[in-house]
């Protein structure tokens, strides 16, 4: 399943997709669908950061991040975290580093 979607689908099966058996009158019963099924996704998010409210410069600074998922969808696979230094409270283009 792609990761990309959610939402209500179906699925559909087509026999003799590529018309190859002559069947007469009976061509119109080679479709059947699916009943109608949902895909959920997770929601990942960080809900805490752990550090030292003081370091001197210079010495490595050690942080812990607790992320969450509230969404319904498990999630599986890897993902990619960040951390951004900034002297400003709210995230500019001012980040130190990254």
């Amino acid at each position: 399943m792609t990761q990309n979607i959610s939402g209500v689908y179906y699925i559909y099966l087509f026999t003799d997709y590529s018309n190859k058996i002559n069947e007469y009158t009976l061509e119109g019963n080679n479709i059947i669908r699916s009943e109608p099924f949902t895909v959920i996704k997770p929601d990942i998010k960080p809900d805490s950061l752990i550090h030292v409210m003081n370091i001197m410069s210079g010495t490595t600074l050690s942080v812990r991040a607790e992320l969450i998922n509230p969404g319904q969808g498990v999630y599986k696979g890897n993902h990619q975290s960040r951390f951004y230094l900034s002297n400003d409270a709210i995230l500019s283009t001012k980040v130190i580093c990254s």
